[in-house]
């Protein structure tokens, strides 16, 4: 469904943010759609999920929008802001 009438319903690009981190969502494009929607994926989420605990240190070495290194950044806390160890 997010595949179908996603791509035909919107053209437009926008701004969300997940965890303090602003990423840009090309509704065009369907992975982009799976972000907006939150299923991008959810098997690697329910991973980190179960896995990773407030105050963990996590690398995320991926090169894309930073939609990972978001959702870390959420599981982590405040003590590690922004991928930043200080």
């Amino acid at each position: 469904m997010v595949d179908i009438l996603g791509g035909m319903l919107s053209s437009s690009t926008e701004i969300i943010h997940i965890n303090g981190l602003a990423i840009e969502i090309d509704h065009s494009e369907f992975w982009c759609r799976t972000v907006y929607y939150g299923i991008y994926e959810e098997p690697l989420i329910k991973f980190l999920q179960q896995n990773i605990r407030e105050g963990d240190i996590v690398f995320d070495p991926g090169a894309n929008m930073g939609y990972i290194s978001a959702i870390s950044m959420g599981l982590v806390g405040s003590n590690r802001h922004h991928g930043l160890y200080k």
